[in-house]
């Protein structure tokens, strides 16, 4: 027993010996030091690992400089200490020693005082603000506030203990850019010095285009080209002191401006492309104004090709205007005068102008005597040229043709009367009207001559001309052809017979069905007629018993009676009870329809339920389902019945109710 009692006892006093080896091996590391920054006399919170019976603090290196401090040790990972004098921005070590027993360190501190700013870049800015700026200088790590002037910051960041990045709030004049930290704020110096300046800003530019010539006039022999000088008026603000304006890739310098002010300068618009020949498509370029204060937004202004005349389409009109005409040509926008010149220039009479494109201008031509005139247009990118090779831009004004007589004047409503005009100025006529219908078989004989055929038509039409120009013979007494109509005829019908509530659509054939006012169906009219010819017509049949007479009625006549006009009004089912009136939504139950007109029934329905399997009694009065149709869901629904006339209205009579 003593043997093992003296062994247990060296056991323990060897395990107690390891133990106090291991707990006196451990050295205290420093993990964070909070606040990392102060004055001496604050007190700091260092957080970490084997603070126990810690004696010492130091701020520096132990042995080398570290200053040291008697620390208050709250637990094995928590001390407090108060800072001790330091150097204004020096950044130390923090240690803890025990009994000269120190480990490594993670905890860094800075003695801080007031701050102070050195420089801001960039120095200027907007008055609106917006920009981020760089503040340069010393102690700024606590940062609570950053101003321009009297104005906060719209936001900060501080990047370490000398370095800012603010975005600057809106503001005025010449300002101090000052930083505030819990030990003060930065004194005004020459480096902080932040000024506000007005960059400017296009608000508008007048006018949009111009010609892409600009403010040449010598690069063409043609003054009627580009007579005047393009200025462009840039409008906005803040231009004083702007010493150049770019319009797309041209740059116009300050000293050639016309005028300056701070909202308006006023420029000779720089030429585009100096060749004439090729001015090409509408081209819209930047226009961007330089101050000392920045560079402006962008303003658009769109450089037009001086006009130019393909072809006018058509090329000749009365004299009396108003013919509409097609300009085709290059660089016609903004088109705002199309002027008739003679070749003296002596006549200069402006056209109606209906639409315009680059491509296209359409006019109404204006009253002009007979002959030919030069058609000159006038665009934002100056006028088309008088002379152009060829006649691409003359328009001729023809007299009008006129109508003196019609021989025949008269002939049957079917067309097809062979007539001669006798006229004026018919040599270039194109087409002849009777009333609102065109003849066939035009042809011009000579000036004075046009021979055609009639087309269809009925009563006293006037027989007018077109001439190629647009021109159309004015109405008279001697332009009348009356068409002397037949009484109409019938000679077909189809269908013969359709149901006696009417509705449906009924072709008649036969003749002289020109001009048809109305169709009977016995004493009763038709609706919806339809001429489709002299030989056909529709019309839809209106209600009617038994067999009728369908006769046409047109202001030749009325079509007399005969046995090709007939048609027979058939009777269709009528359901006026049902027994019994309900039954399974299975379905499955003998169900009897009484009503009349029932003979050749081909189905009935149960609401959208067709049933085929059914008798009909001898009288057509009485329909047997022997099976009633399974129902969609339980409710009321309507028995209808079919047969070749038509198929049953539904009424409360045809009822019938699913359980």
């Amino acid at each position: 027993m003593k043997i093992k009692r003296d062994i247990l006892a060296a056991l323990t006093f060897f395990m107690l010996v390891f133990a106090t080896t291991t707990i006196a091996a451990a050295s205290p590391v420093v993990n964070d030091v909070s606040p990392s920054f102060g004055i001496a006399g604050d007190t700091v919170t260092i957080t970490g690992d084997d603070f126990a019976n810690a004696d010492t603090v130091y701020f520096g290196v132990p042995n080398n400089g570290g200053i040291p401090c008697i620390p208050t040790v709250n637990n094995d990972n928590e001390i407090t200490v108060v800072v001790p004098p330091g150097t204004p921005g020096k950044t130390v070590s923090v240690y803890v020693s025990r009994a000269n027993d120190w480990g490594q360190s993670f905890g860094r501190f800075t003695w801080v005082t007031t701050p102070s700013v050195s420089k801001v870049s960039p120095n200027t800015g907007s008055v609106d603000g917006g920009n981020t700026v760089t503040i340069i200088g010393n102690y700024f790590l606590g940062t609570t506030s950053v101003k321009f002037g009297d104005t906060k910051a719209t936001s900060f960041k501080v990047v370490n203990a000398n370095k800012i990045t603010a975005v600057v709030p809106a503001g005025t004049g010449k300002v101090d850019v000052t930083v505030t930290t819990p030990f003060g704020t930065s004194a005004s110096s020459s480096g902080d010095k932040y000024t506000y300046v007005l960059v400017p800003v296009i608000t508008g530019i007048t006018p949009t285009s111009g010609s892409y010539l600009g403010n040449i006039t010598t690069e063409t022999t043609d003054p009627e080209v580009h007579p005047n000088k393009d200025i462009i008026n840039i409008l906005g603000y803040g231009f004083t002191g702007a010493s150049q304006v770019a319009v797309g890739s041209n740059v116009v310098l300050a000293k050639d401006f016309i005028s300056i002010t701070d909202n308006k300068i006023s420029i000779y618009a720089p030429a585009l492309n100096k060749d004439p020949s090729k001015p090409g498509k509408p081209t819209t370029v930047d226009i961007k104004v330089t101050t000392t204060a920045g560079i402006s937004n962008t303003g658009k202004y769109t450089y037009i090709a001086v006009p130019k005349i393909y072809s006018l389409s058509p090329s000749k009109g009365p004299t009396d205007g108003g013919t509409a005409v097609t300009i085709n040509g290059i660089g016609l926008t903004g088109t705002s005068k199309v002027t008739f010149k003679d070749s003296w220039l002596s006549i200069a009479d402006e056209a109606t102008i209906t639409s315009v494109t680059d491509t296209q201008v359409k006019i109404l031509t204006p009253q002009e005597d007979v002959g030919s005139l030069y058609v000159v247009v006038k665009s934002t990118g100056g006028n088309s040229s008088i002379w152009q090779q060829g006649d691409r831009n003359i328009f001729t004004y023809t007299g009008l043709p006129t109508v003196n007589s019609v021989a025949p004047n008269a002939g049957p409503t079917k067309g097809g009367t062979k007539v001669t005009i006798t006229g004026e100025n018919l040599k270039e006529v194109q087409k002849v009207m009777f009333g609102n219908n065109a003849a066939t078989a035009v042809k011009v004989v000579d000036d004075t001559h046009i021979t055609a055929k009639s087309p269809a038509g009925t009563g006293v039409v006037d027989v007018t001309v077109v001439s190629t120009s647009g021109g159309i013979s004015p109405i008279s007494d001697n332009d009348k052809f009356t068409y002397q109509q037949v009484a109409p005829k019938v000679t077909k019908v189809a269908p013969k017979s359709g149901a006696d509530v009417g509705g449906n659509t009924v072709t008649v054939y036969g003749s002289g069905f020109t001009g048809a006012t109305a169709v009977k169906f016995g004493a009763k009219s038709g609706s919806k007629l339809a001429v489709a010819s002299d030989t056909q017509l529709t019309v839809t049949a209106p209600a009617g018993k038994g067999t009728v007479d369908i006769t046409v009625i047109t202001p030749g006549g009325t079509s007399p009676v005969t046995s090709k006009d007939r048609y027979t009004y058939l009777s269709i089912p009528v359901v006026t009870s049902v027994s019994p009136t309900s039954g399974s939504v299975k379905g499955g139950n003998v169900v009897l329809i009484y009503g009349t007109n029932f003979k050749g029934t081909t189905a009935v329905y149960f609401g959208n339920a067709k049933v085929t399997v059914l008798s009909v009694n001898s009288a057509g009065t009485r329909i047997t389902v022997p099976k009633s149709p399974a129902g969609v869901a339980r409710g009321t629904i309507d028995i209808t019945v079919k047969t070749p006339t038509g198929k049953s209205a539904t009424s409360a009579n045809d009822r019938y109710t699913y359980k």
